[in-house]
């Protein structure tokens, strides 16, 4: 559809003229084959976003005009006929109610694709609201309950990037509960990512994130460092900078009608295109109390991690039914469990008390999953030069891959192991065969 667009294009001359007289777009540069009565029709679902030509719209005006104040011009040539002088909507401010959804009819709206726009734009920034909202710091971590994970544990000993890891694999997990609501996966996407592309944003001169103190401390810098990105996202989004580059991060997997800009790109397939009238409030909510339940359970990985614990695959144990010491599970054909170094290459299986502690509340982490991730891992990292992006992740509810990043050995019970001496522990292949 884009290469039957391209064919309607004015010269840019002719566009800047538009712009100086405050003329509206006319119907013909979008190349929309639907009248404005057929447009103003259809429903709001992401693939009458292309069929209307809104999605080309987007793109087109930016590609011609560029991406500051993008959104604020095309308003102001596209509302009452361009009779307008000026645009009051202020959608690069995330506070205050400066960004609102159309109050006049759709057939108001020269070109009506126009229309879509203005419902996708509340919708965007509706929903970076709201999620800014609900990231209240002192909240989620008084709910997090890091002392209790300490105490249990251990304290978890992380990076600043593992940090920030943690936080976006949780809410893409979280987003999982998109599956009753197919038409949010891609909006959850954006918002999980957030806290993945601080450092691609435009530099605003705030200071890059530096976390200091304590767990609860610097996971509450984590979480500040989170909401301003989402300020600096917004205004990244409806024209507050022509550096846009940052989007690319965001963007839909698929291109859906070969948008060629930043901006185009981002709202590509009518992700957005969700009516006003419904209220996000609800189900961000929820994502954000299961995000931080997840995080939660990745706190009591990296505890265990920092105290010296691995997930042991034992292969002395060749049956499921025989797979049973506390805390154990038989997954991938194997029998894996948690194990503690006591000293260089011997294990000893954990205390029962803590092992019995990880499925139950708060922490409820389903322990095939937890083994299988971990098991997972060392695969996982080879694929990809030693490290793990966290873009990009599934938002179906499944794991990131080394969300539960714990190392992993194999091996049998000293019994059965001629070459060691170390009673009721274990110890792993090398030091068996030595």
């Amino acid at each position: 559809m884009g290469s039957l667009f391209k064919k309607f294009l004015f010269p840019l001359s002719f566009l800047t003229i538009l712009q100086i007289h405050a003329t509206p777009v006319p119907q013909r540069i979008i190349g929309a084959k639907l009248s404005s009565d057929q447009i103003c029709s259809l429903t709001f679902t992401p693939q009458n976003w292309t069929l209307s030509g809104a999605g080309f719209m987007i793109d087109n005006f930016v590609d011609q005009n560029g991406a500051k104040d993008w959104l604020n011009k095309l308003d102001q040539m596209t509302t009452v006929g361009g009779q307008v002088a000026t645009s009051p909507l202020q959608c690069t401010n995330i506070e205050g109610n400066g960004c609102p959804p159309p109050s006049i009819n759709c057939l108001a709206f020269t070109p009506a694709q126009y229309y879509l726009v203005r419902n996708a734009v509340f919708s965007c920034w509706n929903q970076l609201k709201i999620f800014k909202a609900e990231l209240v710091d002192a909240v989620i971590i008084a709910s997090l309950g890091t002392s209790r994970i300490v105490t249990d544990f251990g304290e978890p000993k992380m990076e600043d990037t593992d940090i920030f890891g943690i936080i976006s694999g949780a809410f893409s997990i979280a987003s999982g509960i998109t599956a009753a609501f197919p038409e949010l996966s891609g909006p959850f996407g954006v918002l999980s990512g957030i806290a993945s592309i601080l450092g691609a944003l435009p530099d605003d001169g705030t200071p890059a994130p530096d976390l200091q103190g304590d767990i609860d401390e610097r996971l509450q810098q984590a979480f500040v460092a989170t909401r301003d990105g989402i300020d600096k996202l917004t205004s990244v989004i409806f024209g507050g900078t022509s550096d846009t580059s940052s989007l690319k991060l965001l963007a839909p997997a698929e291109i859906a009608n070969g948008e060629v800009t930043d901006i185009g790109r981002f709202f590509s397939g009518g992700r957005y295109l969700i009516d006003a009238r419904w209220d996000p409030q609800p189900i961000i909510r929820n994502l954000v109390s299961n995000g931080i339940s997840r995080i939660r359970q990745a706190l009591v990985a990296r505890a265990l991690k920092s105290t010296g614990h691995i997930v042991f695959v034992d292969t002395g144990v060749l049956r499921p039914e025989d797979c049973n010491t506390t805390g154990s599970r038989w997954v991938v054909g194997q029998c894996l469990k948690l194990s503690r170094s006591t000293r260089d290459g011997v294990f000893t299986d954990v205390d029962p008390n803590l092992a019995l502690k990880l499925d139950k509340a708060p922490y409820n982490i389903n322990l095939p999953e937890f083994y299988l991730n971990a098991f997972q891992c060392p695969a996982a990292k080879a694929l990809n030069g030693g490290q793990i992006s966290s873009l990009g992740l599934p938002l179906d509810g499944t794991l990131p891959p080394c969300f539960f990043d714990l190392d992993v050995q194999a091996g049998l019970p000293c019994f059965v192991c001629d070459s060691a001496s170390c009673g009721s522990d274990y110890v792993i292949r090398d030091v068996c065969r030595g």
